[in-house]
């Protein structure tokens, strides 16, 4: 357990100790000191699952866990398909929170994204079950990780609404951020064929997240990518555009983390 305080003092409040900055003191005693000012969100064991399969109400595809990932840890999935209905068919795991309300995507986009997040109890075991509402073969990319220096009372800073089109390029929507934290864009693609997806977005750096394609071999493929980037309470996303090999159907949104 970290420092709590010292002599009746919080340690937030704390500038220094026997002529050391707080900020630089790692430990007291052995105790670990807690982070001052709130460290920046990091993604850590990013696990990615892929493949194209057959799957049902009683076929599940499997989305590996992060293998250092424990009780009390805040883990976020990320879960692309191709997927040529209306409203998306996968459904939501028990136990876990969808983040974007609905799946985003369409039968224009022919790939949908949901965006799922857990605080782990310890009895989530190596995977996670996902289940589709009809029978029918699916590509599917998905990304497993955990989550530190994230608010876990109030994770979820803002949603942006989802682009959908079908020429090379789509443009994701701005969306005002009101905390400090990260935020992150991404993109599905009806394809394998996609990627490398170029990410252009003029107030922010991205920092690369993942990007892959469930794989050849099938009619339902499809290729996906995330990144990411720090932003500051009161500001925007601005718009990001993501530019893909060819043209095809696409789905592109942004949504913001707010950190501890």
């Amino acid at each position: 357990m970290p420092i709590d305080n010292i002599s009746g003092v919080a340690w937030s409040s704390v500038s220094g100790v026997s002529g050391k900055n707080a900020s630089d003191i790692a430990s007291l005693s052995d105790i670990a000191a807690p982070v001052v000012g709130g460290a920046d969100i990091s993604f850590d064991d990013i696990t990615v699952s892929k493949g194209n399969q057959a799957v049902g109400p009683s076929t599940a595809f499997n989305v590996t866990l992060p293998t250092t990932a424990g009780s009390g840890d805040w883990v976020l999935v990320i879960f692309t398909s191709d997927d040529p209905t209306t409203s998306g068919s996968f459904q939501d795991p028990s136990g876990w929170t969808l983040i974007n309300t609905t799946a985003w995507g369409n039968n224009t986009s022919d790939a949908h994204i949901k965006l799922w997040y857990k605080e782990l109890d310890g009895t989530e075991g190596s995977s996670l079950s996902v289940f589709s509402s009809i029978s029918v073969d699916r590509g599917i990319v998905s990304w497993t990780m955990v989550v530190s220096n994230i608010d876990t009372t109030n994770p979820i800073s803002a949603v942006g609404t989802p682009a959908i089109a079908e020429l090379t390029t789509i443009i994701a929507p701005s969306v005002s951020v009101p905390d400090d934290g990260t935020f992150i864009c991404l993109n599905a693609f009806d394809g394998g064929d996609g990627e490398p997806f170029a990410y252009v977005n003029s107030s922010f750096t991205f920092t690369d997240g993942g990007e892959d394609e469930s794989g050849a071999g099938s009619t339902a493929e499809v290729s996906s990518a995330w990144k990411y980037a720090t932003i500051t309470g009161g500001s925007s996303t601005n718009t990001t555009l993501i530019t893909a090999q060819v043209g095809n159907g696409k789905v592109a949104g942004h949504f913001a983390l707010k950190k501890a």
